[in-house]
């Protein structure tokens, strides 16, 4: 095996194992009683912490469960795309001898609909695709892509009248040389399995061995981190917003010898788990199959040999080899005040926290200082606060020192599935200790959830500036709603986008002192269970290239060139607007 293949399966194996651990990790951070005092106090708020997000992501993730549906159903979906652009094209300076017409095309642009239309049956794998580009709602070309396992056909009615079927598992070279291959992949639904049921299905924990690795971790925090890391203060005055709370403090400092014995415990613990080899080895067979059927097929070597290399002893080898990269790059940086990390807690719930640190380079004088402040709360007496600070600051051998700060605040007001409020996102630079803010955004928002029948709602009315006041700047402003929907009696489930900006363009070269309003728009609805017709092919509809000798194929191209050229000549207005 080269050395370029054998780094190639450490990478593979090493993002399983990175994976699992993770995992074990965050399982036992809310599931363990085995730590006490502060040390407890602070592994189980994280873990409770953990588990919210996840809860939250599950609330989120009931349209996504609706999405899942269609991998498991016959059904439909529509799309409709549609752009408009207000432009004073009064006041562009067309170059001299330009005659591109500005007018006309804002005017075709604003009348113009990209519609798709998808029938898909996953059961018999076919499927039918339909893109029709539409003017005035005139229909100006049209595409059809019909699939069934490996016969792929193309049809554009408007330029050549019958289907180009080929049989994609014959390497004729007829089909070589179109390139079907490449747009089959695209286009089929093999190349549409990645899906929330796919990668959910694509990794598994046994629970026998899951225990087994959450067991080990435990015992691996437990004996990582020393209790003298962290301390708690209690009845610490607090601001959130407009509240004033009494929180528990928790205290955690990491000197880099921490995180270095950390990290060494957690690859002795991981090389040496029979748990963990057996994990990774069924996932890499659940991965492996995920990715068989799809675009990526080709790249894949064979699972027996793949399986038959990863041996205990090879991944005991590949995770010493990472232990001993990790090692390696600690000798990279220091860390001279370690990481301290604050936690405020009110009523089980982390409503701050703050990290400061400092990395520094052994061969000079650079450090880079990184600052993280949270506040927040969610759902507390009618309010979503949260107020975010992340600061880097460098500093470099003449002592200068630059810094960049992202900053971003929401408050909002929650009243019966109803949530409304502001808010802000900024960046900011700066030498000196001085900063000025090069971009910044504010927005209006609001939400509304119905969770019977599983809608959502949300609005914003934003205002963008970006640059530096008195010298250079953009303005813009504008609105962004999105709606997701769902009829169960029907079946059906939707998101609806609109979207618009409107910029304020400076005097230049090309332009007067204008705006440019831009609306983008698209609708999406999912119907399940829809039964369609997949077509027949025949002679008299089709022409079949598998099997076509060369002067067949080569009559096909011809016919073809020329209907091109005559749907070019019947377009020929349309096409001088963009010359």
């Amino acid at each position: 095996m080269s050395n370029k293949s054998g780094s190639k399966k450490v990478v593979l194996f090493g993002g399983i194992i990175v994976f699992i651990v993770a995992a074990a990790l965050t399982v036992l951070a809310f599931t363990s009683n085995a730590f006490k005092s502060p040390k407890q106090v602070y592994l189980s708020t994280e873990g409770r912490y953990a588990k919210k997000i996840i809860e939250n992501l599950k609330e989120e993730g009931a349209f996504l469960g609706n999405i899942k549906k269609l991998s498991e159903h016959s059904h439909e979906t529509e799309r409709e795309y549609s752009l408009s652009i207000d432009l004073d094209t009064s006041k562009i300076n067309i170059p001299i001898g330009g005659s591109i017409d500005l007018t006309s095309i804002t005017e075709l642009l604003d009348n113009s609909k990209l519609v798709i239309n998808e029938k898909s049956n996953p059961e018999k794998n076919q499927k039918i695709t339909g893109i029709d580009v539409l003017i005035n709602n005139t229909k100006l070309i049209d595409f059809i892509a019909a699939f069934e396992n490996d016969i792929f056909a193309l049809s554009i009615p408007v330029v050549f009248d019958k289907y180009i079927v080929a049989d994609l598992s014959k390497p004729e070279d007829a089909i070589k040389d179109s390139d079907l291959k490449n747009l089959y992949n695209k286009l089929s639904p093999a190349a549409n399995v990645i899906t929330p049921k796919g990668i959910l299905k694509s990794l598994s924990f046994d629970e026998k061995n899951s225990d087994r690795v959450k067991k080990n971790y435990k015992k691996v925090l437990n004996e990582s981190i020393n209790k003298e890391q962290v301390s708690l203060e209690k009845n610490v005055p607090f601001k959130v917003g407009e509240f004033d709370l009494k929180c528990s403090k928790l205290t955690i400092k990491f000197e880099k010898s921490d995180l270095q014995r950390l990290v060494a415990n957690i690859m002795d613990a991981t090389a040496e788990s029979d748990a963990v080899y057996e994990l990774t080895k069924e996932n890499i067979k659940n991965i492996y199959e995920f990715l068989k059927n799809t675009e990526y097929s080709d790249e894949l070597g064979d699972i027996q040999d793949i399986e038959a290399d990863f041996t205990k002893e090879k991944f005991k080898k590949g995770i010493n080899e990472i232990k001993a990269k990790l090692e390696k790059a600690f000798d990279n940086f220091e860390l001279p005040d370690g990481i301290n990390m604050s936690i405020y807690i009110n009523k089980k719930e982390i409503v701050g926290r703050t990290i400061d640190t400092k990395f520094k380079t052994p061969a000079s004088d650079n450090t880079l200082n990184l600052s993280v402040d949270f506040k927040g709360v969610s759902e507390y007496k009618n309010k979503n606060i949260k107020n975010l600070e992340i600061e880097f600051g460098f500093s470099g051998d003449s002592s200068s020192v630059s810094n960049v700060i992202f900053e971003y605040t929401l408050d909002g007001n929650i009243d019966r599935g109803t949530e409304s409020g502001k808010k802000h996102f900024s960046i900011a630079a700066g030498t000196g200790g001085i900063s000025t803010k090069i971009f910044k955004l504010d927005a209006d928002y609001n939400v509304i959830s119905n969770a019977k029948s599983n809608s959502k709602e949300s609005s914003h009315d934003y205002k963008i500036s970006i640059g530096v006041p008195m010298m250079f700047s953009v303005n813009a402003d504008g609105s962004l709603t999105v709606n997701t929907w769902e009829k169960p009696k029907e079946k059906q489930f939707g998101k609806d986008v609109d979207f618009s900006i409107n910029l304020d363009i400076p005097e230049n070269m090309l332009l007067d002192k204008t705006s440019l309003g831009v609306g983008f728009s698209s609708k999406t609805k999912n119907t399940l269970d829809v039964e369609f017709d997949f077509p027949s092919f025949n002679p008299e509809n089709s022409i079949d290239i598998t099997n076509a000798s060369e002067e067949e194929i080569s009559q096909l191209k011809k016919e073809i060139e020329e209907s091109v050229i005559k749907f070019l000549q019947n377009n020929e207005e349309l096409i001088k607007l963009f010359q």
